[in-house]
């Protein structure tokens, strides 16, 4: 089978049980973001053997469960606070258990096994946040927000920001392999263009007005075209990024675990960093306008 025939399959099957579980229910969302973000934590692990760093794999994957569950079972504000004491005591065992470990590079060690929790976990316990976000939102009273405070309209939300990541990637795509000529980041990405870059957040910027549009979503404008540029540009970041780190352990793919499309990583990683950033800012907004 050849890698365009798997790519296809996979998408035909994966992305419909994406949109259907963000649909269904919180609980069997909740287990797809555990499963991902645990397998992209291992990917995030593995990779940095490559580098003769020994990260806490296990203790690290089993630390992403609770801070999934956190939000999961205990809602956005209440779990963020969980996590937010977890990562101290979490760190505290860390260094304490790599005292005891003998390996070198404990600086390397202990550093890769926080970062991967910071850039992973919490970046898919933020998918979580978003798509529980009408639990937060609810006790405020928003007026910006309103249209958000419906578990319905939470969920697609976060559908509207995947949908928007997924044309960026496509629009960029298309944009440099007809356009681009100016090379964006060649020390990272060498293929990636300013026009491409420029093109994805253009398409960003509609698909995300258009999905909120077809669900229903009534959004300020102001805060669509703000929301769509960070989608737009904070997602090619952190597309970027993972391209960085692949690059650094000389892997082609955090993994072969998706036939025909590496691993989970490479498929999340524009959401890893769009995401926590929507997040960000719905709550900064909340805070200026007076409901925090």
């Amino acid at each position: 089978m050849n890698e365009l025939l798997k790519r296809v399959l996979v998408a035909i099957i994966g992305i419909p049980l994406f949109v259907i579980l963000i649909y269904v229910d919180s609980y069997p969302f909740f287990g797809l973001i555990l499963l991902i973000s645990t397998v992209s934590l291992w990917e995030f692990y593995r990779m940095s053997e490559s580098k003769q760093i020994f990260p806490h794999k296990t203790s690290g994957m089993l630390f992403n469960v609770a801070v999934i569950a956190a939000i999961a079972y205990k809602g956005p504000a209440v779990g963020g606070a969980l996590i937010a004491g977890g990562l101290v005591i979490f760190s505290v065992y860390v260094f304490i258990v790599e005292m005891f470990s003998g390996k070198s590079n404990a600086l390397n060690n202990i550093s890769v096994t926080l970062a991967g929790i910071v850039y992973v976990s919490l970046s898919f316990a933020c998918m979580l946040a978003v798509r529980e976000l009408h639990l937060f939102l609810e006790p405020f009273g928003s007026t910006v927000f309103n249209s958000l405070q419906t578990a319905a309209h939470s969920g697609q939300f976060l559908l509207s920001i995947f949908i928007a990541v997924r044309i960026c990637d496509s629009g960029a795509y298309f944009t440099g392999v007809s356009i681009g000529k100016h090379k964006l980041f060649p020390r990272v990405s060498p293929n990636k263009t300013w026009e491409g870059a420029v093109g994805g957040f253009i398409f960003s910027l509609g698909g995300f007005w258009l999905s909120l549009h077809f669900f229903g979503i009534d959004i300020p404008v102001v805060h669509i075209i703000a929301l769509g540029a960070i989608i737009g540009s904070i997602g090619q970041i952190g597309d970027l990024a993972e391209s960085l780190i692949k690059r650094d352990a000389g892997v082609k793919d955090s993994s072969a675990i998706i036939p025909g499309h590496g691993g989970f990583l490479d498929r999340f990683d524009s959401m890893l960093f769009a995401v926590p950033t929507v997040y960000l800012y719905i709550i900064a907004v909340l805070f200026f306008d007076g409901n925090l």
